[in-house]
């Protein structure tokens, strides 16, 4: 398939034409067909994450030479940056002449989204399906492809989940979708509560029991309601759906005040089968619980900084509670108990294990985007909050790191991961145009 045009089809199945976009695209390969050009006509309509995996797959060719995306209807725009990021080819955006299916929006969506995202080899085409203009256009635009494409420096592209955005009264934690995708490869998934909620009510009594006996058979000390255990459940196994449905790394839920108590024990769960999750909304730091999780191998604990104890100079960080129980010493240190404020549902409270460790943070937008990390060492400590609290040993005076914290205008959303992994954070860093700051 040397020089060959691939294509395929997007679409929204809720939008006016969408049964119509396979015709598209087979009309569109048909006149360029007619013109000597070859082509690779997929047959996918792309209409949801899993159609658009698909594509991606099927269409790692080398010797491919562009991609031809008939736009059929408005769309989510987040199918295409995928290929973005899995794939070095130019990309041509075809709109179709139609009073009511969104395509020509579709496609004014799209490109501005590729612009503000710095990546400048794709064209468009406005035509009929099948016309003479549609096949001279898209040759025209085959011949004017750029050798490379730009769009950041990460790899292969992810998606985090942000379920109802972040909590309010916390501007620091707002994130800028744009750096996030194009330096960190993170496409954010914007999902409605109401969406989580309908699915919480669709899960099965069954199934609700079986996670149950699990969790009962642990040997955890339990201090919940059995209602707010099969409530939690509940929560756990409508994330879990949503996470298979949109096929997500992880999960950002702006859990203050609604879904505390509510969603922290599915956090936990989650987080042991291999999906990051951070509170109150804040997809900066899903994003960083990912890149920590990549480099540690073990689950993040999602943390604030609480305490500084200047005497034996250490820092308790610690957060409500819904870390992975992978990383508690053991099951008689796991106790699952109301949340703390409101005195309801189901949180994991443990102190995590000991061992050297690095907490970071990530926060700002644009070329503003930076992490900064601080390595100590996780000590023996009384409990002192009722959470996933981990107290850090440092080398450095903490009131001096405290200062710091401030004066380089970090987070206070700092998630804890095990080792000294601040090398690997720092190569991570430079690769991909974030600002790193040292804080230790």
């Amino acid at each position: 398939m040397e020089n060959t045009i691939a294509i395929f089809a997007l679409g929204a199945k809720a939008e006016v034409g969408f049964d119509d976009a396979g015709n598209l695209s087979d009309q569109v390969e048909a006149s360029l067909t007619a013109k000597g050009i070859k082509t690779y006509n997929t047959k996918l309509v792309v209409s949801d994450f899993n159609s658009a995996e698909r594509a991606a797959d099927l269409l790692k060719h080398e010797n491919i030479s562009a991609i031809l995306v008939c736009v059929a209807t408005w769309s989510d725009d987040s199918y295409v940056l995928q290929f973005l990021k899995e794939m070095d080819k130019p990309i041509i955006l075809h709109a179709f002449p139609h009073m009511e299916s969104g395509s020509l929006c579709g496609v004014m969506q799209i490109a501005s989204v590729m612009r503000d995202i710095g990546f400048t080899n794709y064209r468009t085409v406005y035509a009929a399906p099948g016309s003479e203009k549609s096949a001279e256009d898209i040759i025209e635009a085959l011949g004017s492809f750029e050798e490379k494409r730009k769009t950041g420096s990460a790899d292969k592209a992810f998606f985090i989940g942000s379920i109802g955005g972040r909590c309010g009264g916390m501007t620091e934690i707002a994130f800028d979708e744009f750096a996030l995708f194009e330096k960190c490869g993170a496409i954010v998934v914007n999902i409605s509560e109401s969406e989580l909620e309908e699915k919480v009510k669709k899960v099965s009594s069954g199934e609700t029991a079986k996670v149950l006996d699990d969790l009962y058979g642990r040997g955890y000390r339990i201090d919940s309601t059995p209602e707010d255990m099969k409530q939690a459940v509940r929560y756990y196994l409508a994330m879990k759906a949503l996470i298979g449905k949109y096929g997500l790394s992880g999960l950002a839920i702006k859990c203050y005040t609604r879904f505390m108590g509510k969603i922290c024990l599915g956090y936990s769960l989650l987080s042991d089968e291999g999906y990051v999750c951070s509170c109150e909304g804040d997809v900066n730091s899903a994003v960083m619980m990912k890149t920590m999780k990549e480099v540690t191998g073990q689950c993040v604990n999602n943390t604030d900084i609480l305490n500084p104890l200047p005497e034996e100079n250490e820092i308790i960080f610690a957060h409500c509670g819904s870390s992975g129980f992978s990383i508690a010493p053991d099951a008689d240190e796991v106790h699952l108990a109301p949340v703390r404020i409101m005195d309801t549902g189901v949180c994991s409270l443990f102190r995590p294990k000991t061992g050297t460790v690095t907490a970071a943070d990530l926060v700002g937008h644009g070329d503003s985007l930076r992490m900064s990390v601080m390595t100590g060492e996780a000590v023996e400590k009384e409990y002192l909050f009722p959470g996933n609290q981990v107290c850090i040993r440092f080398e450095r005076d903490v009131v001096d790191i405290c200062r710091d914290v401030i004066g380089k205008a970090c987070g206070h959303h700092w998630m804890v991961g095990y080792g000294d992994v601040r090398k690997e954070l720092k190569e991570y860093c430079e690769a991909h145009g974030i600002i790193f700051q040292d804080i230790t």
